[in-house]
């Protein structure tokens, strides 16, 4: 939902163009800011996680400061790696 391109066959290696770039659904990063903002509002004890392999920044900065409002990210590039090691 963060990207056009939904992530597939793309490599992230932290430089910002490619996390904030024509690829950005900005629509997609609205509803998740709108849906973070939602949950935290009608629930104050809520917990949001994002699944995230592309280390997206602001992710889990809040609303008020420009971020995208997740509690915490799950990134999931730490168990695919193990998965791999593993094989």
């Amino acid at each position: 939902i963060l990207y056009h391109h939904h992530g597939i066959g793309v490599g992230f290696s932290g430089q910002y163009h490619e996390y904030f770039s024509m690829n950005t659904d900005i629509c997609g990063v609205a509803y998740l800011m709108m849906a973070n903002e939602v949950a935290h509002s009608l629930f104050n004890d809520s917990i949001t996680i994002a699944e995230d392999v592309s280390g997206m920044p602001g992710l889990c900065v809040g609303i008020e400061q420009g971020g995208i409002g997740f509690d915490y990210r799950l990134n999931m590039s730490c168990p695919d790696t193990w998965i791999k090691y593993n094989k």
